[in-house]
């Protein structure tokens, strides 16, 4: 059984690739009523405002739920189009724009990153280092400081975080030298987003809608607020319960993502059925594997197995699933 989780502020989708002697969809119902109750106190103690839930079965959809309002003040309910920014969860979908031109335009994971950025450096701090490649970009080992956020979250549009963050590395240090220890960083899916530039020849967001998500019919996504498929469907913000302002991730690549559950499900689907969606391959199956190989191995100092990365995937393995089966 292949199994695939996503956990996103106000998404939560689970689905599994399953045998016919697997159990049928109808034998969910207790699971689905734990879940709602589960759902029901944690929105009232932690005063949630809304999410939504899908739970997939192979190529169905077992239940599809939202909890709450996407926006409270009007009294809309979040339904199972509800549109979030779906966060961190962004970094799989750079990933895909990646892989994406790895297969049609020749990019290569290991190759440096200066070759589609030649702009790109910092200033040198330790001796014999290899290159940065795009490859370190995706599955954080590349060293670089990751939590460089000027411009990264307003309440404003505000374009050009990928070129101030090139400007910007120049005149900083690498934190770690390559391949020297995985350490989340946000500032390497900033620079994929000019990989994904310098290879499709177009700005990583159109890529993104002509590449990614209109292939895949993801309808309802996208890294700008820009459609009414979009914006006429965007869950409100809160916070302790209190209505907050819209917020703008300019480091599109590593978190300005939105999208809707249905859209996800697309997504996932996918990825579970190697590459192919309704009968018409996306990705090859070597690029999936990519993807999601284990990467955590790769470093002298990565000492633990609680963060598996990928890919783009935070965790390519959740230990509180082995009980269902090799992933």
């Amino acid at each position: 059984m292949q199994k695939r989780l996503m956990r996103i502020c106000g998404i939560l989708l689970l689905t599994a690739t399953l045998t016919g002697a697997d159990v049928p969809a109808q034998r969910y119902s207790n699971t689905i009523a734990q879940a709602t109750a589960y759902i029901t106190n944690f929105m009232a103690v932690q005063n949630v405002a809304g999410l939504s839930i899908a739970l997939a079965e192979s190529n169905n959809i077992v239940w599809a739920q939202g909890f709450g309002y996407a926006d409270r003040e009007a009294g809309i309910p979040v339904s199972t189009g509800t549109v979030f920014r779906i966060g961190s969860v962004s970094k799989v979908f750079t990933t895909t724009a990646v892989l994406k031109l790895v297969e049609d335009a020749g990019v290569e994971l290991d190759a440096p990153v200066t070759d589609y950025i030649p702009e790109f450096a910092t200033l040198p701090r330790f001796t014999n280092d290899p290159p940065i490649t795009v490859r370190m970009l995706l599955d954080h080992q590349s060293g670089l400081p990751g939590d460089i956020f000027h411009n990264m979250f307003t309440t404003e549009p505000m374009p050009g975080v990928l070129d101030w963050m090139i400007a910007y590395l120049r005149r900083d240090y690498p934190a770690y030298p390559p391949l020297f220890v995985s350490v989340y960083c946000n500032s390497g899916f900033v620079l994929a987003e000019g990989i994904v530039r310098a290879a499709a020849g177009m700005p990583f967001t159109d890529y993104a809608q002509t590449g990614v998500f209109g292939p895949l019919g993801m309808l309802h996504s996208s890294f700008l607020n820009d459609r009414p498929e979009i914006n006429d469907h965007l869950a409100h913000p809160y916070r302790n319960g209190e209505r907050v302002p819209d917020e703008y991730i300019g480091g599109y690549g590593t978190g300005g993502m939105l999208s809707s559950m249905p859209d996800l499900i697309r997504y996932l689907r996918m990825v579970n059925y190697d590459g192919m969606l309704e009968g018409v391959r996306y990705l090859q199956t070597n690029s999936l594997a990519e993807m999601t190989a284990d990467t955590s191995t790769n470093c002298p100092l990565n000492v633990t197995t609680s963060w598996l990365s990928g890919l783009g995937w935070d965790f390519v393995r959740r230990h509180e699933l082995d009980y269902a089966g090799p992933a």
